[in-house]
């Protein structure tokens, strides 16, 4: 299986499919078809991405990639990644709110004129000990 999403879908045969519903034929695609699908999915960082970013090759308009041949899509891959939708990263996660609180006593210790050099890592170390683990 050359990558399967949650329902089982190979990505050979989500690329086939997509295709066929855009041109309302069955593709006509051979080995070497298949093997230039199965080496791009292999340089995505995963599935969802593989499959993003295929859609958007298809959806493409520009004349130049009229048939949307799997060579053309390998061949540009990169304009294709990044044009893809980014998974979002979480806004926050747990203890967000501590490690900025000690991210600022680090700033604040190194900043200090008045704490010697040496001194400084038990002063963050004292400090960090009254930063509520729950905030």
């Amino acid at each position: 299986m050359i990558g399967g999403d949650s329902t089982g879908v190979p990505y050979h045969v989500f690329c086939h499919d997509e295709w066929r519903d855009k041109y309302g034929i069955r593709p006509p695609w051979g080995n070497k078809e298949f093997a230039q699908l199965a080496q791009a999915y292999k340089r995505f960082e995963n599935d969802g991405v593989a499959r993003s970013t295929w859609k958007l090759y298809l959806a493409s308009g520009d004349e130049f990639y009229q048939g949307h041949e799997p060579g053309k899509f390998l061949a540009s891959l990169s304009r294709w990644i990044v044009k893809a939708p980014k998974p979002k990263k979480a806004a926050s996660f747990p203890g967000a709110a501590r490690a900025a609180a000690m991210a600022k006593v680090v700033r604040e210790v190194h900043a200090d004129p008045a704490i010697p050099g040496p001194m400084k890592q038990d002063e963050m170390k004292k400090r960090w000990a009254m930063i509520p683990i729950d905030l």
